[in-house]
């Protein structure tokens, strides 16, 4: 098992959905220093909120970390476009007149985009898809990677936005690509929001279009 968990491919029909209707036991065995879990969620249901369990891996010779419960709001998600960034590191930057400006709802615009406590605390809720710019306008390379997780805290800063965050999950770039419609990141035939430097909130539940387009955004 590597240290980043892979997108489960699952077949399109769901009439028979292949998680359990009860819980299992199972043993999970985690390497790395840096490694992440999610608990087994029973009855999982993409459409309402839940609280998921975050099991952060173990320093080696340090003690266990805290685990961790998030109740996430698939209402909405956070959508992240940042240059060449490869999210190896804690945190990154958005630009200040690219956060919350553009592609995003004036009601999701008045709700948040102050970036008070009470919207920060609202947009942790959101899941969020973490994106670096397509290679080729409208396309990309095959194994360029985008990823799901979420908003651990927001900074404003007089550089810019800072955004920690936590990866749960990565897919290829071009699935976003391909469902871009449904996710309501389109735009000109060779130019879409993911050819673009900026952070978006969209009212789209993405774990249900990616659950429905075959990706489950948990491993289990």
């Amino acid at each position: 098992m590597s240290n980043d968990t892979q997108i489960a491919k699952t077949g399109n029909n769901l009439s028979q959905p292949d998680l359990p209707k009860q819980p299992i036991q199972a043993n999970l065995n985690q390497y790395g220093n840096d490694s992440t879990q999610i608990a087994y969620v029973q009855n999982y249901d993409g459409t309402i909120n839940q609280t998921v369990l975050i099991l952060p891996g173990c320093p080696v010779g340090g003690a266990p970390l805290v685990t961790q419960g998030l109740t996430f709001n698939y209402d909405c998600f956070n959508f992240f476009v940042i240059g060449t960034e490869q999210y190896t590191e804690s945190s990154f930057i958005v630009p200040k007149n690219r956060a919350l400006t553009e592609s995003t709802s004036q009601e999701i615009k008045d709700q948040c985009a102050a970036l008070t406590p009470e919207a920060i605390a609202i947009i942790k809720t959101y899941p969020a898809l973490f994106c670096s710019e397509n290679h080729h306008f409208a396309t990309t390379d095959p194994d360029h990677i985008a990823y799901y997780g979420y908003v651990k805290d927001i900074k404003i800063q007089d550089n810019g936005i800072k955004v920690y965050f936590q990866i749960l999950n990565q897919l290829p770039q071009q699935v976003l690509i391909d469902l871009s419609e449904d996710l309501c990141i389109g735009g000109a035939r060779a130019f879409t929001e993911l050819s673009r430097t900026h952070w978006a909130i969209k009212r789209i539940n993405l774990v249900e279009v990616l659950e429905r387009a075959g990706y489950r955004v948990f491993k289990l």
